[in-house]
């Protein structure tokens, strides 16, 4: 019966809408008249067949699926639509490789980016299947807003900033609900990782780099100058376990980041690469069968720079969000800081196909008695068409004034602007999923709009919204219809705490001695573990582990030795597990991983650079920026002692 309902679905959901000539856009149409037979010029090419995720999740939702279903049609249905559509093509443009730059095609959308000359795009524009075609940059991103900055090192020791309290994150803390085991996606401007107050919760602690960090801008987790990456991220669910220091709604979650967000006008990026950023949201580890990868909720602060056309209101951009939101995913929107005239809420948090389909955050000063909204915060109603409560923004607000979190490697400081505002929603949507684990996004961002505290005039408004969110109020909301998940039901937690060996982050040698930390964070003894390990995708490792581990204690575990098969960059991933039959509360922290390089010994003393010129060989050297800062790392030498000479300009001389 299941095959007959999903075949049905599927011919509903991708009925033929094929074009006889596609549109070119008017920009498009001009650039195309100026270019000469040898230019290239850079297009993204929609498709007349797309999914339709509004329909799709209308009837998931009817047939009570799972999230793992949920997830898995979602995906299954947009690949199928992209492979089956995009083939024609895709066969006509490696037939013409000679006039073809590049191409990329996407999937949660059916659309892909082609750089070519014009002949093929008047082919293109030629073909059934093509829908339109615009230029590249036909919509681009703008520079972040922070409205104001106050820099601040303080910490609070013991402390929990007045913007967790407004929105009544305690009471569910006194529940026992601490986000433990949600996952955060933050599409900023990146972040420090090492950060005390969200070091902990970082997924690539965990997961390999690919699963936790989406590189757009920097191939390795790092945030920009002057942005609020780490601050975001920091406010969703930063803990410094040291000081007890509170900044964070949800501090017991994980969090991966991509960075598309810049501070710099100069590097603004076109809107399809923000694609690719909500594809991996779909598939962080690449495999179509796992769905435990996804995230639960998305904290964006960006948006779209002005343009002269409102086509985003039913464009790709919107059955992106719809498709988000069909596979289960909250995705929270900071309003924009364009306040405080009408009309002025971003784009695309406009967007509004949905209730909470784009579900936007306006800023209120939650330090002064009845919680006035900021003056800057962006006021609907939307520029789309729309009618009655889909018209209105921001659909809630939250604290966005004088919000201290955390900042650079080491400090704190105090922003204001709608994105600190939307970090608030985003924790406590990670607080609910783990009251709540098997209710999709939408009804938990339901539940916050639902149950807000009205502010301002009566009922819902293009100031507020519905009001401010409540953290209680939507757990009790939700209660009514579902049965809350006890918190910490389950008495098992192991952890690989730690990775003792190895700790280089450059080395000189292929074997390794690995060595981990085992920690029972769970209430109840273990007394055996079965610990797999690997180097990259070589060959696993096993090994045994018996004991006596109780209840917050550690125990150092030295595992067999594995020698690396090649050169380069290397991750080692052990995990441990214990007895099936006993369910653990937190299956994300069973695995480590630790990163490092091995470098070939084959320089010759003595060896020299022309650090002048700048031609610098690569395979000699790498640039190691744990600081942000420029630092050079001597990659090998030979002679030495021990082998090998690791020199930074951190650091003093360090042998190997």
């Amino acid at each position: 019966m299941k095959k007959i309902i999903f075949s049905l679905l599927l011919l509903i959901v991708t009925t033929s809408t094929f074009s006889q000539t596609a549109t070119i856009t008017n920009s498009l149409t001009k650039k195309l008249n100026t270019l000469t037979k040898s230019e290239y010029v850079k297009v993204n090419v929609i498709f007349s067949d797309q999914v339709n995720h509004i329909y799709l999740n209308q009837q998931l939702k009817e047939q009570n699926a799972s999230l793992d279903t949920r997830a898995k049609t979602v995906i299954r249905e947009s690949m199928q639509m992209a492979n089956s559509t995009q083939k024609n093509v895709i066969t006509l443009l490696n037939s013409n490789m000679g006039k073809v730059n590049s191409y990329k095609s996407f999937w949660i959308i059916n659309m892909m980016s082609i750089e070519a000359k014009k002949s093929i795009i008047e082919q293109l524009a030629s073909m059934p299947e093509v829908d339109y075609i615009e230029l590249y940059d036909h919509f681009t991103g703008k520079v972040i807003d922070v409205v104001e900055v106050k820099s601040s090192t303080k910490k609070s020791v013991g402390g929990i900033e007045n913007g967790l309290s407004a929105i009544n994150a305690p009471a569910l803390w006194a529940m026992g609900y601490t986000g433990k085991a949600r996952k955060l996606y933050s599409i900023d401007t990146g972040v420090w990782k090492d950060h005390p107050a969200i070091s902990d919760a970082w997924l690539g602690n965990h997961q390999p780099l690919t699963q936790a960090w989406h590189a757009v801008d920097s191939p390795i987790p790092v945030d920009k100058g002057n942005a609020h990456g780490t601050h975001t991220t920091g406010t969703v669910l930063g803990l410094e376990q040291a000081t007890n220091d509170t900044i964070g709604v949800a501090f017991n979650a994980y969090f991966m980041a991509a960075d598309p967000i810049v501070t710099n006008l100069n590097d603004i990026k076109p809107l399809p690469e923000y694609i690719d950023v909500f594809e991996f949201a779909l598939n962080p580890d690449g495999d179509t069968n796992t769905t435990d990868d996804i995230p639960d909720a998305i904290n964006n602060s960006w948006g779209i720079g002005e343009h002269h056309d409102t086509s985003i209101c039913a464009g790709y951009v919107t059955q992106m969000f719809d498709a988000i939101e069909a596979a289960g995913i909250a995705n929270v929107f900071s309003a924009g800081n364009e306040g405080s005239g009408d009309t002025t809420i971003g784009k695309p948090q406009y967007v509004s196909t949905g209730l909470v389909n784009t579900f936007t955050v306006g800023a209120v000063n939650s330090q002064i008695p009845g919680n006035p909204i900021a003056p800057f915060s962006s006021r609907g109603p939307t520029a789309c068409p729309a009618s009655g409560s889909l018209a209105i923004k921001p659909e809630v607000v939250a604290p966005g004034v004088n919000v201290r979190s955390c900042v650079d490697q080491n400090n704190y400081a105090n922003y204001q602007g709608t994105s600190m505002a939307g970090p608030h929603a985003a924790g406590a949507v990670l607080l609910l999923k783990e009251a709540f684990p098997n209710v999709a996004g939408e009804e938990i961002l339901l539940a916050l709009y639902n149950s807000a505290v009205d502010l301002g005039v009566p009922g819902e408004d293009n100031t507020y919204g519905k009001g401010m969110i409540d953290v209680k109020a939507a757990f009790d909301t939700l209660a009514l219809t579902y049965t809350p998940t006890p918190p910490n039901q389950y008495h098992y937690d192991l952890t690989v705490s730690e990775i003792l060996s190895p700790t280089r982050l450059i080395r000189c040698d292929q074997t390794i001695n690995p060595k981990v930390v085992l920690q029972n964070k769970g209430d109840s003894t273990i007394t055996s573990a079965a610990i797999s390990y690997q180097l990259n995708n070589e060959t696993i490792q096993n090994q045994n582990w018996s004991g006596n581990l109780l209840a917050n204690d550690t125990v150092h575990v030295a595992l067999g030795q594995v020698i690396a098969q090649s050169f380069g960059d290397y991750e080692l991933k052990v995990k441990a597990t214990i007895d099936t039959t006993k369910i653990e509360c937190d299956y994300i922290n069973n695995q480590r991983v630790a990163r490092f390089n091995i470098r070939d010994l084959h320089a010759v003393l003595p060896y020299k650079e022309d650090f002048e010129m700048m031609r610098i060989d690569s395979s000699e050297w790498i640039i190691n920026n744990p600081d942000g800062e420029m630092t050079w790392d001597t990659a090998s030498t030979s002679g030495l002692p021990y082998g090998c000479l690791l020199y930074t300009s951190d650091a003093a001389d360090d042998l190997l």
